[in-house]
């Protein structure tokens, strides 16, 4: 793709953002599990069977070599959602273009074992996730109190915690995606100018952690409802009104009645929420 300048760089770079440091370290692991093999092969005592894996495991899991696969996956899989968004629709919407027949091509070679880019991408992923399972399987078979499977628990926990530091990668890129996308529909020129001075002037999303966003309806009386789409940062909250198509998104002060004012920016400092007994979803503010 790249010696034929198939797609951009940047596109290249978002399926495959550091392979080669995640080649090294599966193969760093095949190592270790291979040279482990053969003095397994020499011990007579073994009979030509598989000794104890648990310090193996341990090694693999755990310390420089955990913190090294950790970081490696963390960096391979943390865009992996968005770069298969982008071939799906690359792939959808042009299916004769000259990526799709590279992949058509390359997806032809026995090494692929008939499996197509979008389904390779998350195998990464997928190993992360079924690590621990498979330790946990190994320790439940394994003599019990022992060293051994007190060892192999060890690695299911590192595993675990290699697999959350994953997930965690992930929801963050994601979420920052998500900020930029709703900063690039967001207008702030009425707030902007009412609010000069105001710590939020030229308020930019991108610069929270986002927590949740989806639509809001706002009760502000009994009779009165606006409908708003509200994002919950990690310590402000903020309600946004849609514009007739939907396409924009303005940061503007509320006026549910002549004497009533509302910033739609509400530091969570100052914000008390309580739930509406009975009525699940309803929040009075």
């Amino acid at each position: 793709m790249v010696l034929q300048n198939i797609v951009p760089p940047e596109v290249i770079k978002l399926f495959f953002p550091n392979l080669e440091e995640l080649l090294e370290v599966h193969g760093n692991m095949s190592r270790m599990m291979r040279n482990m093999v053969e003095e397994w092969k020499r011990d007579c005592d073994l009979n030509g069977l598989l000794g104890d894996v648990g310090l193996l495991m341990e090694d693999l899991f755990d310390g420089e070599n955990g913190v090294k696969l950790m970081e490696a996956t963390a960096i391979f899989c943390q865009h992996q959602q968005h770069a298969l968004d982008i071939l799906g629709q690359r792939c959808k919407k042009e299916k004769d273009d000259q990526l799709s027949r590279f992949l058509i091509e390359a997806e032809c070679n026995p090494l692929c074992r008939k499996l197509q880019l979008k389904d390779m991408l998350p195998v990464e992923m997928q190993r992360l996730v079924k690590y621990p399972l498979l330790l946990e399987t190994i320790a439940k078979y394994t003599q019990e109190p022992s060293e051994e499977q007190t060892k192999i628990l060890n690695s299911v926990n590192s595993a675990k915690r290699i697999l959350s530091a994953v997930n965690t990668a992930k929801r963050n890129a994601e979420n920052l995606r998500r900020l930029e996308e709703l900063q690039k529909r967001l207008v702030t020129t009425s707030y902007d100018r009412e609010n000069f001075s105001s710590d939020f002037h030229s308020f930019n999303l991108t610069h929270y952690k986002l927590i949740h966003d989806g639509p809001l309806t706002w009760r502000c009386s009994r009779n009165k409802m606006i409908e708003l789409h509200v994002v919950l940062l990690e310590n402000v909250l903020i309600l946004l009104t849609k514009t007739g198509d939907g396409s924009k998104l303005l940061l503007k002060v509320q006026e549910p009645s002549k004497d009533t004012r509302w910033s739609p920016i509400l530091p969570l400092t100052t914000l008390i929420a309580k739930e509406k007994l009975m009525i699940r979803g309803l929040y009075l503010l």
